[in-house]
């Protein structure tokens, strides 16, 4: 038998969905600033104390972090996209 999807599990499927995308959007827009200040920040790091090589590596370190967390939003999001879509093609089905 197969289980009845209700409205409400797909609007929470949907807000699942919504939270993950804006996740996504986040980690990538924290990641583009970070790239887009790197000399910013590399100067910073020089003037805490880090010489050149250290301070480079450790904006690399920075914008690894960021790529990683982008990474991670982007893969929930593809699972709540397919979590989403198979509730959503399920509950068409039973309301037909």
């Amino acid at each position: 038998m197969k289980k009845i999807i209700k409205l409400e599990e797909l609007e929470a499927a949907k807000t699942e969905w919504l939270v993950a995308r804006d996740k996504a959007i986040n980690e990538h827009q924290a990641w583009a600033i970070a790239i887009n200040s790197k000399a910013d920040i590399i100067m910073d790091f020089q003037l805490n104390g880090q010489n050149v090589s250290r301070a480079q590596a450790s904006f690399s370190d920075l914008t690894n972090g960021h790529s990683d967390s982008y990474r991670k939003a982007l893969e929930d999001l593809d699972i709540k996209s397919k979590c989403l879509g198979q509730l959503l093609k399920q509950y068409k089905a039973q309301t037909k």
